[in-house]
């Protein structure tokens, strides 16, 4: 029973994560990256990562927080995933060897950085000529759906509005063009 139990409590996970944004599945390729070692830089809850273990890729899972960290461990307990590479590390240092990753992956983490660009740095560190970084951030048109709401400073708009929970201490919304730029 118990095991079934927590088989509902993954599926529902599954369900809320990937419904609510469901281009997910499609655009992101779970499946491409079987055999693969990805490595994913924020891993929140641990949806996403047991997405991709459940698919056949080596995983590591990588958060700042302690409560992220458990997370993940509980969320890919819960799928059954019986190795588990989670570490509770800064962004800025990975403590990852070169050229590792076959993929790196980011989603809705980076535009919570304010020093970003010494992230991407330990993203090309362990990146291998191949790899895929797949990354979401937040574009521009994130402050246009709340500017008549008589704010209009950028970063007290993202602040208020850029997370399921009001006052989001930092995030930044970029142009097409810095989000290449960065890259």
């Amino acid at each position: 029973m118990d095991f079934q139990r927590r088989g509902v409590h993954i599926r529902t996970k599954r369900r809320m994560r990937y419904e609510l944004q469901d281009y997910m599945i499609q655009a992101i390729g779970f499946e491409f990256y079987r055999s693969k070692i990805v490595v994913e830089l924020g891993c929140g809850g641990g949806i996403d990562s047991a997405e991709f273990a459940r698919n056949g890729a080596e995983v590591v899972s990588i958060d700042f927080t302690r409560t992220a960290v458990e997370a993940t461990k509980s969320t890919l307990e819960e799928a059954g995933i019986i190795h588990q590479n989670i570490i509770q590390a800064d962004l800025h240092n990975l403590p990852l060897r070169d050229s590792i990753a076959d993929c790196i992956y980011s989603f809705g983490v980076l535009y919570h950085i304010p020093d970003v660009e010494n992230v991407i740095s330990e993203v090309v560190r362990i990146a291998n000529e191949r790899s895929d970084v797949i990354c979401m951030l937040y574009a521009y048109s994130i402050l246009f759906l709340h500017r008549n709401e008589g704010v209009n400073d950028e970063q007290q708009l993202l602040g208020l509005y850029s997370e399921r929970i009001l006052g989001c201490p930092y995030a930044k919304a970029y142009t097409k063009e810095e989000a290449v730029s960065l890259f």
